[in-house]
């Protein structure tokens, strides 16, 4: 969050906007209040000199507030605070201007005392303008930091709910491919040699991948081929894998094919009796995962593979991951990417 206080103007053009507003007022207040009054000098250098000194007080004690009281969270009293204060300066520069008036004054130039408060009133409202213009325009600009970092902040966090969901990719992944390495060992200790050099390649992959945002979809498709030659070891022909009509120069993000497919043999029955045929293809700017629907009685799941994959696809694009479930089939339907159309690169 911000931590110092801002200043909308730096100060040696503030101080120059004040002298030319200050000259300006005192033309003014020359030509159309003091009309039988000779120019003065010292008047209009006084004028200047209050014109300032009541400006950057105003200015200074909304510095101050500043530290204590950002407008973004304290806008309530940062309104009493300059209003209050402004009515005591104000007060305490009329007194200041009355107190050096014997000072500057021209015995050649008469000024009447009803002229001279109106022309002190008269700057007065002009300087309260001028402080409520640059303030409001500090204001604005303070907002729209907070807005910014705010913005930044809740960026920062969203990368970091995206890399968690990534994360937590590779020990489900890890986790299923372990509880079949069990089951083949019971069944073929030279398989499971086999199938361990897979899951060794297929898990590099994995490590490789996971801080990537996206991956080009046939580098993810070669990965799958590995995947389910993986799953050939233990499944042979109760497992079918089919690719059809995969568009290049598309990007989807890393694992996620490799999580359908996981899910799929993991909920589904696979036998040489009933094998298990799953398919990618692709459908307009979409790519499909498709499985028959055959599941297993005791199949339990958490739905965090899917979720995941869903919530990673809402951090990149509007687009949306769709999954449709008839009797006999079990589609997930995800957006194929182009770097150049995500939220977040």
């Amino acid at each position: 969050m911000m931590n110092k206080p801002i200043f909308p103007v730096h100060f040696w053009i503030r101080l120059a906007i004040e002298v030319l507003l200050g000259s300006l007022l005192n033309i003014l207040v020359w030509e159309l209040l003091l009309l039988n009054s000779p120019y003065s000098p010292s008047g209009f250098f006084f004028m200047i000199g209050m014109f300032v000194f009541v400006s950057e007080g105003i200015f200074v004690c909304d510095w101050l507030l500043n530290t204590k009281l950002p407008w973004h969270t304290h806008t309530r009293q940062r309104v009493i605070g300059l209003v209050l204060f402004t009515i005591i300066w104000v007060i305490v520069a009329k007194k200041l201007s009355n107190l050096l008036l014997p000072f500057i004054k021209d015995d050649r130039v008469p000024i009447d005392p009803g002229q001279y408060n109106l022309a002190i009133m008269v700057g007065i409202l002009v300087i309260i303008i001028y402080v409520v213009g640059l303030i409001a325009y500090n204001y604005h600009k303070t907002l729209s930091v907070f807005t910014a970092e705010n913005q930044h902040l809740k960026q920062e966090q969203l990368e970091l709910n995206y890399r968690s969901l990534q994360d937590k990719l590779n020990p489900h992944f890890l986790f299923n491919n372990l509880s079949t390495l069990i089951a083949i060992i019971r069944q073929d200790k030279n398989t499971a040699i086999t199938f361990t050099e897979n899951l060794s390649d297929v898990y590099r992959y994995a490590l490789l991948k996971k801080d990537d945002t996206l991956v080009p979809v046939q580098e993810e498709i070669t990965f799958i081929e590995t995947y389910i030659a993986l799953h050939h070891e233990r499944l042979g022909d109760a497992l079918s894998f089919t690719t059809e009509d995969i568009p290049p120069h598309y990007f989807i993000p890393p694992l996620s094919l490799q999580l359908l497919i996981e899910n799929a043999i993991k909920h589904n029955v696979a036998s040489s009796q009933s094998p298990l045929h799953i398919k990618i293809y692709s459908v307009g700017d979409s790519l499909c995962v498709e499985n028959n629907l055959q599941l297993k009685q005791s199949s339990y799941s958490t739905q965090t593979g899917l979720g995941n994959l869903i919530k990673r696809y809402q951090f990149l694009t509007d687009k949306q991951v769709r999954v449709i479930v008839d009797d006999d089939r079990f589609v997930v339907k995800i957006p194929l990417l182009q770097k150049e159309s995500l939220f977040r690169p």
